[in-house]
């Protein structure tokens, strides 16, 4: 038979899914004590004081077999076993409202992907059905595990908010913030989660007078002003440096409508993508000759991932042969990232401290497009996992590869049959077909390039009445332009 026995809120026992009624006050502390143990022995003193406390009768063993035995004629002589020493509740743990919640809390702390984490605390969260053990009468249970409990389900509230706030996720969010500071006030936690909950929503005023509230509060009661992480929060809204309500950077360049081919190197990139847990950021170097599309395969991609980094995507210029300094492009990630100007460090190692710190526990997509050497990408590496680096250079990026942990992604033109599509997705398939011949001229003297021939097929478009044979003898020129 399937026993299942409730704790978080008043005792629940049941059979096969019907209730059990356990009258006695005796009985119900006595099983409540087993089922906190469930599969497990629990020794007899530690039932006579759970059950009587100090008052314990003369032959308190004799009082818990009979208890023993009430309890076998109410739920089966197989579910409780006697054990040397006690006795056990022989149904399975997770059949225990108390033991399923302390597992799923297990399980929450080991987990590295954030959305796997708060699904086992939103559901340890809901076994909970009001005060634990209400109507059982134990001063252990009220005194021990009572507390021990309610101090555990404080926690996990406190984590799965936070990990709602990182993800803002904010529908009901403060007024179940405003109930938790309502009923503990004290908690500066709660407080630092409703002036976060707040300014997520846009209402910063509102925030800034909830820091007053406790301000006013801890001082008419303890004495004390708020503590330094809750005073720092507080100056950050009030200067809108890292204003939670800034939203996720996306920087992306718009990507090419024709953009031809590439199977290959896209699936690699896919391949590429960060895995839950991953302890170093992902970097994939995209190398190759000018011309050779590095910067619309980057971009296209992109696009395609957007899904996979909810915190966002930023994108640089790194200039190529003009290098934009490392202290300069760090600045241009921390302005995004909401850092307000006169907060940045001068100092390139403060600066790129800050800029790692920001991205850290976050899921962003940077794109380095056109950098000069690996000593200008550097810098701007993160420094944990869960980001990802896209470069695309036409330097070899060879220091980055061997020291850095970077992925060599080399580009080479488009094959023939693909440069034949471009034409075609440009021009339409009648005006490629009708001259076979200038497109062969077109494509080698554009040496398959998807630059060049976008520019020849540019021309093209301009120039309707223009026969692609008369463009095929300026090709060259046309690309470079």
């Amino acid at each position: 038979m399937r026993l299942q026995v409730g704790v978080l809120g008043p005792l629940v026992v049941s059979l096969d899914g019907h209730t059990v009624p356990l009258w006695s006050p005796k009985l119900r502390t006595f099983l409540a004590v087993l089922a906190l143990s469930a599969g497990e022995p629990v020794l007899y003193d530690r039932l006579a004081t759970a059950v009587w406390g100090d008052d314990q009768p003369k032959d308190a063993r004799r009082a818990l077999q009979l208890h023993v035995t009430r309890l076998r004629q109410l739920l089966g002589g197989e579910q409780i076993r006697t054990v040397p020493g006690g006795y056990v509740l022989a149904t399975k743990p997770e059949l225990v409202d108390a033991v399923r919640f302390g597992r799923l809390l297990d399980a929450a702390a080991r987990a590295e992907d954030p959305t796997v984490e708060r699904a086992a605390l939103v559901e340890a969260l809901a076994l909970w059905r009001g005060e634990p053990f209400d109507g059982v009468q134990s001063a252990w249970l009220e005194g021990v595990q009572a507390p021990y409990l309610s101090a555990r389900r404080l926690a996990a509230l406190e984590r799965r908010i936070e990990l709602d706030l990182a993800a803002r996720r904010t529908d009901g969010l403060v007024a179940e913030i405003e109930e938790l500071t309502a009923g503990y006030p004290l908690r500066e936690q709660y407080w630092g989660h409703l002036m976060t909950a707040l300014a997520h929503a846009g209402r910063r005023a509102e925030a800034l007078e909830a820091y007053q509230r406790l301000y006013r509060l801890l001082a008419a009661e303890l004495g004390i002003e708020p503590s330094r992480p809750l005073r720092e929060l507080h100056r950050r809204i009030l200067d809108g440096e890292g204003d939670p309500r800034l939203p996720a950077p996306r920087q992306l360049p718009a990507t090419v409508s024709h953009f031809i081919g590439r199977a290959g190197a896209l699936a690699r990139l896919d391949a590429s993508l960060p895995a839950s847990g991953d302890a170093a950021p992902v970097t994939v170097a995209i190398t190759g000759v000018a011309g050779a599309g590095k910067t619309a395969l980057a971009v296209r991609w992109a696009h395609r991932v957007i899904g996979h980094f909810p915190d966002g995507q930023l994108y640089v210029n790194l200039r190529g042969s003009d290098p934009l300094p490392p202290a300069e492009a760090i600045r241009r990630c921390l302005e995004p990232l909401g850092v307000a100007a006169h907060r940045i460090p001068v100092d390139l190692d403060a600066r790129a401290g800050l800029y790692r710190t920001l991205m850290a526990g976050k899921r962003i997509l940077l794109v380095l497009d056109d950098a000069h050497d690996s000593h200008q990408i550097r810098p701007l590496l993160p420094g944990a996992g869960g980001c990802m680096v896209v470069v695309t250079s036409r330097d070899s990026l060879a220091d980055l590869v061997a020291y850095d942990g970077a992925r060599p992604l080399e580009l080479d033109v488009l094959t023939p049959q693909e440069a034949v599509r471009l034409l075609t997705v440009r021009l339409g398939p009648q005006r490629v077909t009708a001259e076979p011949e200038a497109v062969r001229a077109i494509v080698a003297r554009c040496g398959m390039h998807p630059p060049a021939l976008n520019a020849v097929a540019a021309q093209a478009v301009l120039h309707p009445a223009l026969p692609l044979a008369a463009l095929a003898g300026h090709a060259a020129r046309i690309a470079v332009r």
